[in-house]
């Protein structure tokens, strides 16, 4: 009985993987029904936990720098024309495990944001992004191009135990298999 059931939550774990490789399941599985206002993130945030694990933990946190940039942004410029005319652009910018720089844009009114990466070398790629405001100084944000990638935001430097309980806390995302992204202290 006990294999059975190993089995079947297997293939449950299985199909959810599967399935949420689907941009359009991510979507609809993630979205909230409340539109997130693109202007409550500028400013610098700390990147504290991902879902999945990343392979490796920083020993400093590493953070991201979220602001509003005009169309006339010179690097916009090769991808200007994927943006919609009335939609404010905002520019996020962050080293990566590497140690380079990377910039990110997002646009978007409804709930389901627009992420732009590659502007400044391409024509730009374009991926569906859900940010959700988690409250007390935290968000989380999916991409729904990335097999529903997450990352969990803090507004300032918490402790292990904080970043734990606002996981814990976060129904949606039970179940699934995540880890801290720095060494935090406790």
């Amino acid at each position: 009985m006990q294999f059975k059931l190993c089995l079947l939550l297997l293939g449950i774990t299985f199909a959810l993987c599967k399935d949420i490789k689907d941009e359009q399941t991510c979507v609809d599985y993630f979205k909230t029904g409340e539109n997130f206002n693109l202007t409550d993130i500028v400013g610098e945030w700390y990147t504290v936990y991902y879902w999945p694990p990343m392979q490796r933990t920083r020993t400093k946190c590493g953070t991201m720098s979220f602001k509003k940039v005009e169309r006339t942004f010179s690097p916009l410029q090769k991808c200007i024309s994927k943006i919609p005319e009335s939609e404010p652009i905002y520019k996020c910018f962050y080293k990566n495990t590497a140690g380079r720089l990377m910039n990110v844009y997002y646009f978007g009114s409804e709930e389901v944001k627009s992420q732009l990466r590659g502007c400044e070398v391409t024509s730009g790629k374009m991926s569906k992004f859900i940010f959700t405001d988690l409250g007390d100084g935290y968000v989380m944000g999916i991409s729904c191009s990335s097999a529903g990638r997450g990352v969990l935001l803090s507004k300032s430097l918490p402790t292990a135990s904080e970043v734990q309980a606002k996981v814990d806390d976060i129904e949606v995302m039970k179940g699934r298999q995540g880890s801290p992204d720095c060494k935090l202290s406790e």
